[in-house]
């Protein structure tokens, strides 16, 4: 699947088998997505995907009873999925997008 979002592409395939799946991956992407604008939010909810975006709040919600890596993996899916600037990000979140399978490309965009 190919999403073109201005600045930023993602090809979207499976993630990097070498990120781990920890609090602190979590709290990271919670920072990206915080950074960007976005308010996280881990709430009960019937969702079929494990999360709810409300795109004129800017808020995800994501399912409480989800296990970390499930947060992590659905964090993940909702950045790939809305549209990021690599300028409001930090050196460190842009290496942490990397990690987790997203790639730069020569004309200044990310790819996941």
């Amino acid at each position: 699947m190919y999403i073109s979002f201005g600045q930023i592409v993602c090809l979207r395939n499976e993630y990097s088998a070498e990120m781990k799946y920890t609090k602190g991956v979590l709290d990271k992407l919670i920072g990206i997505m915080t950074s960007i604008g976005y308010k996280v939010r881990f709430e009960k909810g019937n969702f079929q995907s494990g999360y709810c975006v409300v795109r004129s709040q800017k808020i995800a919600i994501i399912n409480r009873f989800y296990d970390t890596k499930s947060r992590i993996n659905c964090l993940l899916d909702i950045l790939s999925k809305i549209h990021l600037d690599q300028e409001t990000l930090s050196n460190d979140q842009l290496l942490l997008l990397q990690e987790s399978g997203f790639q730069l490309t020569n004309s200044s965009k990310l790819v996941a």
